[in-house]
């Protein structure tokens, strides 16, 4: 495939433009019109819809004594499998997306016959129905229709106690695994009834990328809920800052979901029992918090489900009963618009984008079961019901418009037909030529194997006497070697180890000597935009596994990179933080989709779709479980370590890492690099600011300590601001502008090191080395 000229592009551009005005005269004002009726629904006792297919659970009956379960007490042995496997499930949806709609019932289904109606012209392909229920309760006989045979094996559930998230995180665990295709998993009470036809609700949500959960923060009574179960029981994995509120009803994204599944970091603190019941919602908090920290700017922060609190009473939202249902009831929840986080309070995350926001309500609550005929009565009338678009009635102008942008649509089709045939006659007489650098292939070979699948099976826990792995990948030599001979001159040398990639191709003058004598492991050749950088990373990170048991903690750092603190601060800061430090950008990022897509249009596919795939600096800070878990990773690795189509966003060093920490434990990561980088005077070829001996004083390097890392995709301060491709996209969706909001807020984590720092620099580095930069 040849890249497109611009001619190319102007002309693809002339050619849309009658279709987006045949598009806009065609479409109504407000929704899209459905004029064919859909496929008959099959027979609810056919094979293919009488049960689901996983059964790893026991239905027997479980009774809840105490008042909740007991802070000692371990997760069901089935859960966990149940949750372990889910975990592990492919993360994008087969291309037939399914929307898989899980009813949390403790009792019966009262409104069944009205969703009835509404799966009633659904497509049976688009939608998967799985219902939870008190296995105490007998609805084996009672659950028909699209109902029958749809129950998961249940555990008993109660108000004020987790059992509910317990029942809702199996929902998902079974969802996720009955059926691939499960793209958006909706969580729904029995009490729950449709506002729209499945039609419009499926356009809805498979339309959006983001995942539709309610996220507060400033709501009154939020401590006393934190503090529930005691005042420093969910520390240190939640702070208060890091505590949210939600509505108990949401519609997650795939990847959402197996974050949730395969959480046990955050489950470990919401499964404790609360001292008393009046602030006891777990899962009204469990699942606003985990997302909000797993992925906030993934996340439109409402709920699609209206409820009414303003009539509620006891902890209940208003019931509505069947004197009330009507026309003007409907219409106004349908005309309804959700709060957007803490919008009606002023908080962080009220912001402009959010503001003009207006997304539908598609479901509500609660109606009494004594409202289902009333319901009934009106729900093809209007529940149901969407604007039809009269193929008799069109405006005259749109009919002139037709007209006219016939011809044009042809004279545009001839014209891109012959740039490409040009293009294609251009391109024969240079097949002879290299199309790209980067038919350079990368083949991992016997001994990298090896030598990562011994690095797989280290203990995970360092020795006692942990000590910091200094890597440094070079491809020439280390020109500021002197200046780390400083920093590692007064360090104790059971306090750390050093080791070193270099190219094998090139020659060291002077060789290593002093601390990096003997350093050098094993090396092979790299090169800038293919896989080899990566490949050396995983090498030498598994060299120091090997090496070393006391290893604890790996700071990958390359040949321009200078310390910025002693070495007593460093050593001190990293082994302090449990978490590692990658930057972790994801796909919102303005080039994120042109990096996904170097290899091939569907080249990552299904192992990294655009939405789990993210970006970051190629420098990170690892600890000893994530140093394993990239050592020994082939299932993400066979994607990334294919070639290239272009150079020009191939940078498989730079996302490789960040995108399989996110995947594997975005909660374990603080998404920032503690390694430096000026971006604002990037170069033509996709180099940072290299600091020259001229700029380099006291100023500078105080300057640097002072400044704060950016986080994840928040919108960079200070003299970063227009970096590159860290800088702040213009454009960006309005939903995702609260992103990392819990990290902007209380982390200030400290640059350790900074790049580049040219050779010449290294004179006036030593001289200011132990009255500035080792001086803490």
């Amino acid at each position: 495939m040849f890249p497109p000229t611009p001619l190319s592009l102007l002309c693809a551009l002339l050619l849309c433009l009658p279709l987006a005005a045949i598009f806009t005269f065609t479409t109504p004002s407000t929704i899209s019109a459905v004029t064919s009726a859909a496929p008959p629904l099959p027979n609810p006792s056919s094979p293919t819809n009488a049960t689901l297919i996983i059964k790893t659970l026991s239905a027997e009956p479980q009774s809840i004594k105490n008042r909740t379960a007991p802070a000692d007490e371990k997760d069901d042995e089935d859960d966990v499998s149940l949750l372990s496997l889910a975990s592990r499930a492919d993360p994008s949806p087969k291309p037939a997306k399914k929307l898989a709609f899980m009813f949390l019932a403790t009792s019966s289904l009262p409104l069944a016959p009205l969703w009835e109606l509404y799966f009633a012209r659904a497509p049976r392909s688009l939608y998967n129905i799985y219902v939870h229920t008190d296995p105490r309760v007998n609805l084996t006989d009672t659950l028909s229709g699209v109902f029958a045979g749809r129950e998961v094996p249940s555990k008993p559930t109660r108000r004020h106690s987790p059992t509910l998230i317990s029942a809702a995180r199996r929902l998902l665990a079974h969802a996720l695994l009955h059926d691939p295709s499960n793209s958006v998993f909706v969580l729904l009470s029995p009490s729950c009834i449709p506002l729209r036809s499945f039609r419009f609700t499926c356009r809805v949500l498979m339309r959006s990328r983001r995942s539709f959960i309610e996220i507060l923060r400033d709501e009154p009574g939020a401590r006393e809920r934190w503090a529930a179960r005691g005042e420093e029981a969910m520390l240190p994995e939640v702070a208060f800052a890091d505590f949210r509120i939600g509505s108990q009803f949401w519609a997650l994204r795939r990847r959402h979901a197996r974050a949730v599944v395969r959480d046990t970091r955050l489950w470990s603190k919401f499964r404790l029992p609360c001292r008393e019941d009046a602030t006891c919602y777990p899962e009204e908090h469990y699942f606003p918090t985990l997302l909000n920290m797993v992925d906030p700017s993934g996340c439109v922060p409402c709920t699609l489900t209206h409820v009414d609190w303003n009539g509620g009473h006891g902890g209940h939202p208003r019931t509505y009963g069947a004197d009330e249902v009507g026309r003007e009831l409907l219409m106004g929840l349908r005309k309804s618009r959700p709060r957007y986080g803490d919008e009606e309070r002023g908080g962080l995350n009220a912001t402009v984008g959010l503001r003009k926001r207006a997304d539908p309500f598609l479901f509500a609550r609660k109606f009494s079961p004594g409202s289902l005929h009333r319901l009934m009565g009106i729900a093809n009338g209007l529940l149901f019901k969407e604007p039809k678009l009269s193929t008799s009635s069109k405006h005259p102008l749109q009919k002139t418009t037709l007209s006219l942008i016939t011809p044009l649509f042809l004279l545009c089709s001839l014209l891109l037909c012959l740039l490409h045939l040009s293009a294609f006659l251009i391109s024969t007489s240079t097949l002879t030529k290299p199309i790209t650098p980067n038919q350079w292939v990368y083949e991992d070979d016997d001994d990298d194997v090896a030598l990562m699948k011994l690095a797989s099976r280290v203990d995970p826990n360092p020795k006692p006497v942990k000590k910091i792995a200094f890597m440094f990948l070079t491809t020439s030599s280390l020109p500021l070697a002197p200046l780390w001979e400083m920093f590692f001159a007064g360090a104790p040398a059971n306090s750390y180890n050093v080791y070193i990639h270099a190219d094998p191709e090139a020659h060291y003058t002077p060789p290593f000597s002093g601390v990096f004598a003997g350093r050098v492991i094993p090396s092979k050749p790299t090169r800038r935009q293919t896989p080899s950088l990566a490949a050396a990373a995983r090498r030498i990170l598994s060299h120091a596994l090997v090496d070393d048991g006391a290893n604890a903690v790996f700071a990958l750092l390359s040949p321009s990179c200078a310390p910025l603190h002693s070495f007593r601060f460093t050593r001190r800061f990293l082994l302090k933080s449990g978490r590692s430090f990658v930057e972790i950008l994801g796909p919102d990022e303005p080039s994120a989709y042109w990096r996904w897509v170097v290899r091939g249009e569907d080249a990552m596919l299904p192992e990294v779709d655009l939405e789990d795939f993210r970006f970051g600096s190629q420098f990170w800070v690892v600890n000893r479980n994530h140093a394993r878990v990239m050592a020994s990773d082939a299932w993400l690795w066979s994607k990334f370590r294919q070639p290239c189509v272009v150079d020009y966003a191939c940078f498989p060093e730079e996302q490789y890492f960040p995108t399989l920490l996110s995947i594997v434990d975005p909660l374990g990561c603080v998404p920032c690099t503690l390694t430096h980088v000026d971006w604002s005077n990037e170069d033509y070829e996709g180099h940072p600011r290299m600091y020259n001996a001229s700029e380099v004083g006291r100023e500078l390097i105080l300057g640097l300590r002072g400044m704060r890392p950016r986080y994840g995709d928040e919108v960079s301060e200070g003299p970063e601001s227009s970096a590159g491709i860290s800088a702040v996209e213009g454009n960006r969706e309005s939903d995702g502008s609260n992103s990392s909001e819990h990290m902007r807020r209380r982390r200030s984590d400290p640059f350790l090191f900074a790049r580049k720092f040219s050779p010449e620099s290294l004179d006036r580095l030593m001289s200011i080395a132990n009255d500035v930069i080792f001086k803490d």
